[in-house]
């Protein structure tokens, strides 16, 4: 199961490198609605979870068609190494 399940949520969490906090100031909304950098990076933490996690999940049910171990169990089981591969990302942008 550290296969094709692990692969999947890599390229899943690849979207959420280079979306750190630290692009705060170049951001139109930052200008409008001034935030502070905790909450700019929660948010960005949560819709990279959510973007990446609902990605994950979408190629997790397409391949489930082709077999190789990605079915509804898989994604559960490999879920935390998911959520730790996007936070990681996420902060490493």
């Amino acid at each position: 199961m550290v296969g094709l399940p692990l692969i999947v949520w890599v390229l899943s969490a690849l979207f959420s490198h280079n979306s750190y906090g630290r692009t705060q100031s170049h951001h139109w909304l930052a200008s409008v609605s001034p935030r502070r950098r905790l909450t700019w990076l929660t948010a960005k933490v949560l819709a990279n979870l959510t973007y990446s996690g609902g990605l994950a999940a979408a190629l997790f049910f397409v391949l489930s068609f082709a077999g190789g171990g990605t079915s509804l169990s898989a994604y559960v089981a490999t879920l935390p190494y998911g959520v730790l591969l996007i936070l990681a990302l996420t902060l490493l942008g």
